[in-house]
């Protein structure tokens, strides 16, 4: 394991080098430079010292000052991440009345002394570094303050060594004792208005979290938690205030970096629904997330530098994934990416605007060195408007669903109601009643008592299956025979029905539309066979079919062109096919296979109308 971590590092400290190397200059040995500090010096000292780096790593401060020094061309040195250490030298006239203070800003050195030359030896003043505890340090803050004991108007050569394994940028400010206060409250104000944004921004999305349980708003909040321990971290604030004993915990810095990744990815998942919407951005997240957690992994059991080279990595790859992500969301017409681009656009280029400082790129300001925590304050605020835009819009989906939904559900109470008035045809029931009445009139009780039975359980069956799309056809057929027996009364004796079920068909346990059949019995009778002179018949059978039910309605009226014609003077009107496809509709959402209906006008052997046959396929399986 140790093998493959040195390989590997090795690799990584390679493509770092070659990264870095136009932001590292060489040259030939040169002379000090002084540095003269009155008492508003507050200066960067990159282009007044001369470095020399230590590639064996076993020199000592008096070795290492004789070597050949390179003149430093930046305002702020940047050593990539090479794992040697560092000489800086300089030299310093103290025309102030306070004690100078030399500040490096990189709270996670690992190892940082500062000498002071006396007679040509290197005499320690100053040792520290990430790996001790914070309150041995002489200035309670998290950059490197180190005093130069330097009276009014006394000169003095210094040799600064820095190590570390982590991100090797070494801004160094000269200040006098009071701009150095100065600074610093500035600084302390800033970092009180960061943290003051996160908090809120945290606080306010865990109560709307509460509220909506949005599965994105807990990934973002878990983000807000990771990315504010990341950068209090890099910037020394977490060891100041919260671990100032623990010194190990600092070297969890790439641990935290994987686990900002980690939750970055999990809300760019969930907020785009990459799953649904985009598969290989999808695919791709998976495939990142699985990096970092190898991440995880190799800062906790391998190499924490190592897992910084495959952070900064998979960090640059991370970026341009989640703008480019949110940008084809935009164009495929996801509209709540709007903010979404807008917050990681704006990060992205304050980290250029960061990184670029500190490799000379730009001039290292108070605003370009706070430049990325001023991008995540504003990415911050941009996302929460993100989530808030998001809500919204889900709201308003939701509410045309549910206007959707309450417009079906008055549409499907409409056609029921429509069904059922059609069930319940007017003429028919005062053509029962008017017959039950006569029964009564003419004392045969035998008579009304069955046809009152006959009308009041059909009635009941009607109502019944009005709120039932399916029965079965042994209901079906029960209902069927009530209808045309009270049917027949009105016609007279010259109307005969058949009601016939094959014996192999299971009519218990095959099912179909209810109320289906009597729609186009009740057609058959009003439009087919009252207006036919003579014999009158109709004919229902149920048969069994490979893959369901077959049913047969035949009549021998007049047919269909010549019922067509008298429909309009008949005090009754055709259901038509609205009831029929309304019926077949609710029946089909059950069924994998649709009932299937077709029509046959029957003629004679001279080619005359002699009725209509209607068959309607049922299948069997769900």
């Amino acid at each position: 394991m140790r093998t493959l971590a040195v390989r590997i590092r090795a690799i990584g400290w390679l493509w770092l080098y070659f990264v870095g190397f136009p932001f590292i200059s060489f040259g030939q040995d040169v002379g000090l430079a002084t540095i003269q500090v009155t008492d508003e010096t507050n200066t960067l000292l990159g282009q007044q010292v001369s470095y020399y780096i230590d590639t064996t790593g076993q020199l000592t401060p008096t070795e290492a000052w004789g070597k050949p020094y390179t003149a430093e061309t930046k305002a702020t040195p940047n050593f990539a991440t090479k794992p040697y250490p560092v000489y800086l030298r300089f030299s310093v006239t103290n025309d102030s009345k306070d004690t100078p203070i030399l500040e490096a800003q990189n709270p996670m050195l690992e190892n940082i002394t500062l000498y002071q030359i006396m007679d040509g030896t290197p005499k320690l003043i100053f040792d520290g570094g990430v790996d001790q505890p914070f309150p041995n340090r002489p200035f309670q803050s998290p950059w490197w303050a180190m005093p130069l004991p330097l009276e009014t108007g006394m000169s003095g050569t210094f040799l600064l060594r820095v190590q570390t394994g982590f991100a090797f940028h070494l801004p160094l400010r000269m200040h006098s004792t009071p701009e150095y206060v100065d600074a610093h409250q500035k600084i302390s104000i800033f970092w009180g208005t960061y943290l003051g944004v996160m908090v809120f921004a945290l606080i306010y999305n865990l109560f709307v979290f509460f509220s909506v349980r949005d599965r994105s708003y807990g990934y973002y909040l878990i983000y807000l938690v990771f990315i504010s321990t990341f950068y209090l971290t890099l910037e020394g604030l977490g060891f100041q205030y919260v671990w100032p004993n623990i010194p190990q915990l600092n070297y969890q810095l790439h641990f935290f970096d994987a686990l900002v990744a980690i939750s970055v990815i999990l809300f760019t998942m969930n907020f785009l629904q990459l799953k649904q919407k985009a598969k290989r951005g999808y695919y791709f997240a998976v495939f990142m997330l699985v990096y970092f957690g190898v991440v995880l992994f190799v800062n906790t059991f391998v190499d924490f530098s190592l897992a910084g080279v495959m952070g900064q990595l998979g960090s640059v790859i991370l970026a341009l994934y989640v703008i480019g992500v949110g940008v084809y969301a935009l164009f495929k017409g996801i509209y709540v990416a709007r903010f979404f681009v807008a917050a990681w656009t704006l990060f992205m280029s304050t980290a250029i605007i960061y990184f670029g400082a500190l490799n000379g790129l730009f001039p290292y300001t108070f605003l370009t060195s706070n430049a990325l925590y001023m991008g995540n304050m504003s990415e911050v605020i941009l996302l929460s408007l993100a989530l808030a835009d998001r809500i919204n819009l889900l709201k308003r989906e939701n509410r045309k669903k549910q206007e959707a939904l309450i417009a079906q559900e008055r549409e499907n109470q409409q056609a029921k109601l429509t069904a059922l008035r059609a069930q319940l045809n007017p003429h028919f029931i005062y053509n029962s009643l008017a017959s039950i009445q006569n029964y009564i009139l003419n004392h045969d009780r035998k008579d009304a008592n069955d046809f009152l039975t006959r009308f009041s359980r059909l009635i009941r069956n009607i109502l019944d299956q009005s709120d039932k799309p399916i029965t079965t056809v042994a209901e079906e057929f029960e209902a069927l025979r009530d209808y045309l027996e009270i049917e027949k009364l009105r016609m007279g004796d010259n109307f005969d029905y058949e009601l016939f079920i094959h014996p192999d068909l299971d009519a218990h346990e095959a099912y179909m539309p209810s109320m289906l059949i009597q729609i186009f019995a009740e057609n058959a009778l009003w439009h087919g066979l009252s207006p036919k002179e003579g014999h009158r018949q109709l004919r229902i059978l149920a048969e069994p079919a490979n893959d369901g039910l077959i049913i047969i309605v035949e009549d021998n009226g007049i047919g269909r062109e010549a019922a067509y014609q008298q429909k309009t003077g008949s005090p009754y009107q055709s259901k038509g096919t609205k009831m029929v496809d309304y019926k077949i509709d609710l029946f089909n959402q059950q069924r994998a296979q649709p009932v299937t209906l077709s029509t046959l006008d029957l003629t004679d052997a001279q080619g005359q109308p002699e009725g209509t046959r209607v068959e309607m396929m049922i299948p069997a399986s769900a």
